[in-house]
């Protein structure tokens, strides 16, 4: 229900020569122009040149793997003192300064590339934010969950179109989204990012760029799912307003997961919060399509409330 962005469209004219580094494992391998945004640049095709390089290539598996290491599943905890208990290094994004990206290109595994200087990397993206805006984009995009999360998605949606029990297939969409999106270090990366995106305009323009794109997939996901089920939005609502909320959602309760794993958000059954949530939002958002049409979430609530000072209506 939330942050796994698409590509945009291909760029106009001729696709770069991306031969030059088909020996790159996927995604490293895939035609990048459309995902880097930030890189020096002197002209369109210099851009496409770049965004394809095998060297770019490399800058960026070095963050990943910064990424990964860093911010889990797992992620390596050094102490900050070795002789104080539960002493740890807390560090938010500086293990990916320049230093340590170059460092880590340095470690790189064949078949990428390793010789590393941070010139390089200011030559390439010309500054630290314009870097980590780009790996950002590059972490979440599609390509990278094409066999598991992209996958996941469209399962979730024959089960919301398909399933007999339509209340256990919101339940199951809600637990898959859960395991889904705690497991990816580049859903950290992107919490952290937000986190620190104020100032940033070039970042913060990349992470808007995110969450358009997942909106959009999944606003389809669900008109196309309620529409098979009989159902439509209730007057007032829209299906940009119920993605945006199931989104919000989702995203508030891994965060929330991550940070406390007692936190209750799954509970027994094999259900969640989140699913709970989420059947009571579309309670609000949805109504048959047989019937007239019904009254605003709103007016529903207003309906049940027991006016201040006053008594249950009788009769």
């Amino acid at each position: 229900m939330t942050n796994t962005p698409r590509s945009g469209s291909p760029l106009p004219g001729k696709l770069p020569d991306v031969p030059q580094k088909a020996h790159l494992p996927a995604p490293y391998n895939k035609d990048l122009s459309t995902v880097l945004r930030n890189l020096q640049r002197a002209s369109e095709d210099r851009r496409r040149e770049l965004a394809n390089s095998p060297v770019t290539a490399a800058w960026l598996y070095a963050g990943m793997k910064l990424i990964r290491r860093n911010l889990g599943p797992a992620p390596d905890r050094r102490p900050a003192r070795v002789d104080v208990e539960r002493s740890l290094e807390r560090r938010v994004l500086d293990f990916l300064s320049q230093r340590d990206v170059a460092a880590e290109v340095s470690r790189n595994d064949a078949p990428f590339d390793t010789h590393a200087s941070t010139g390089v990397l200011r030559t390439t993206w010309g500054s630290q934010s314009s870097y980590v805006a780009d790996l950002l984009r590059f972490g979440l995009w599609s390509a990278h969950y094409e066999t598991s999360y992209d996958s996941t998605v469209a399962e979730r949606e024959r089960l919301l179109v398909e399933s007999a029990d339509f209340i256990d297939a919101v339940h199951l969409s809600a637990i898959t989204e859960l395991d889904a999106l705690t497991s990816m270090p580049t859903f950290r990366l992107h919490l952290l990012a937000v986190a620190t995106a104020e100032g940033d305009e070039v970042l913060r323009t990349a992470i808007a760029e995110n969450y358009r794109s997942v909106l959009d997939e999944w606003r389809g996901t669900y008109e196309r799912a309620f529409t098979a089920r009989g159902l439509r939005l209730r007057p007032g609502a829209s299906f940009d307003e119920l993605a945006q909320i199931l989104a919000a959602m989702a995203e508030g309760m891994c965060l929330r997961e991550i940070g406390d794993l007692r936190s209750g958000i799954r509970t027994p059954g094999g259900r969640s919060l989140l699913g709970t949530g989420a059947i009571a939002v579309l309670v609000g958002f949805l109504q048959p399509e047989a019937e007239p049409p019904g009254p605003p979430a709103e007016e529903l609530l207003r309906r049940m409330i027991r006016p201040a000072g006053g008594r249950d209506h009788v009769g």
